[in-house]
């Protein structure tokens, strides 16, 4: 399964070190950690960036979905408005 999504934004990771490792997207098909059940895994094509990257943790603060990513992401201020292609680990979901 996969789907595309807008950067919305890139938030520094408190639990992290500060690094800019939180994503929201305008849209996501992930599913964040809620009721016993574990998050979806996934990897991330971010446009313009050539290396993919591991989405490793997801949580739901409010109506938002916070992809937390395996590292910073470089030139995030750029990234706004960038289309992230999201391709979720369906082994893990089933």
């Amino acid at each position: 399964m996969h789907f595309d999504g807008k950067i919305v934004d890139v938030f520094a990771n408190v639990l992290d070190g500060g690094k800019r490792n939180i994503m929201i997207l305008d849209r996501s098909a992930i599913y964040p950690t809620s009721g016993g059940q574990q998050h979806d895994t996934a990897e991330v094509k971010i446009e313009g960036i050539e290396e993919p990257f591991k989405i490793v943790n997801a949580e739901k603060v409010g109506k938002v979905v916070l992809h937390i990513l395996d590292r910073e992401i470089p030139n995030w201020e750029a990234l706004k408005g960038k289309t992230a292609h999201v391709c979720i680990d369906s082994e893990r979901r089933q």
